[in-house]
């Protein structure tokens, strides 16, 4: 895991998308690395997700539940812009993104 850079840390500090959980009303969170690209986190401000620590690392979390994955996923991804998405173009994020809305719209 790589480490939150400082400016980045400001930025988190004072927005209140990051005040609480994506996928519940705790505010107890911590930030998360949501994808990883050629095996390197995207250390990218709409790339971090703020999830409660049963979200992040429990039985209903991001990383044991594929719907709780993909619906912090489609929420970070609305985020992007264009600059965004081309500068990670080894992922198809258009398509991800039709895929997702499809779930959750």
């Amino acid at each position: 895991m790589i480490p939150i850079p400082a400016a980045h840390k400001k930025i988190i500090s004072t927005d209140l998308f990051f005040k609480r959980c994506l996928l519940c009303p705790s505010t107890l969170v911590e930030i998360h690395h949501c994808w990883i690209v050629a095996g390197c986190q995207i250390a990218e401000i709409w790339a971090y997700s703020p999830l409660c620590n049963e979200h992040h690392t429990g039985k209903t979390g991001f990383h044991c539940l594929k719907a709780a994955k993909e619906k912090v996923e489609w929420i970070l991804i609305n985020r992007m812009t264009e600059a965004d998405m081309a500068k990670y173009p080894r992922i198809d994020w258009k398509q991800k993104k039709k895929y997702l809305d499809s779930k959750f719209r």
